[in-house]
């Protein structure tokens, strides 16, 4: 029957309010807009988002996602890392000119501290580990989506 995908799904409003963020990496992958669909979590909760991508050029290499949560501190406290679509829709798979929108949910330690946390997507090789530069509005190697708060 072929292979079987066993995918959690955490769904959302179908309607996003998709924030433009036009951030690109190596001249080429373009973040064109994002939506925080949790801007208030609690500790052990969910950050729940949805990223916009496009590429004006076919994507020969398997590049991996990553949004990290980074605490008040500078310190990293949650993340997600993978490929758009839960792992299905690999950036070598995407069609030139044509936007991919990634939905997924970043889950939060329960002894996480209320505050505000930045929130950093950025992409990178997973065999090297080594990550894409950003070359427009972005800082190093990622671009910040926005933050949350996280509440009691």
């Amino acid at each position: 029957f072929g292979l079987l995908h066993r995918v959690r799904v955490r769904t959302g409003p179908a309607a996003l309010a998709m924030r433009p963020l036009g951030a690109v990496w190596e001249g080429a992958i373009r973040l064109e807009s994002a939506a925080l669909l949790d801007p208030v979590a609690t500790p052990g909760g969910v950050i729940r988002l949805a990223l916009e991508w496009v590429s004006p050029v076919p994507i020969a290499d398997p590049y991996s996602i990553f949004v990290h949560v980074i605490g008040p501190d500078g310190a990293l406290v949650a993340q997600r890392d993978g490929v758009p679509g839960g792992g299905l829709y690999p950036l070598h798979a995407w069609t030139p000119d044509v936007p991919v929108t990634d939905r997924f949910a970043i889950p939060l330690p329960a002894d996480l501290p209320t505050g505000r946390y930045e929130l950093r997507v950025g992409l990178y090789s997973p065999a090297s580990g080594l990550r894409l530069r950003v070359t427009q509005g972005g800082n190093g190697d990622y671009a910040v989506l926005g933050e949350a708060v996280i509440r009691e």
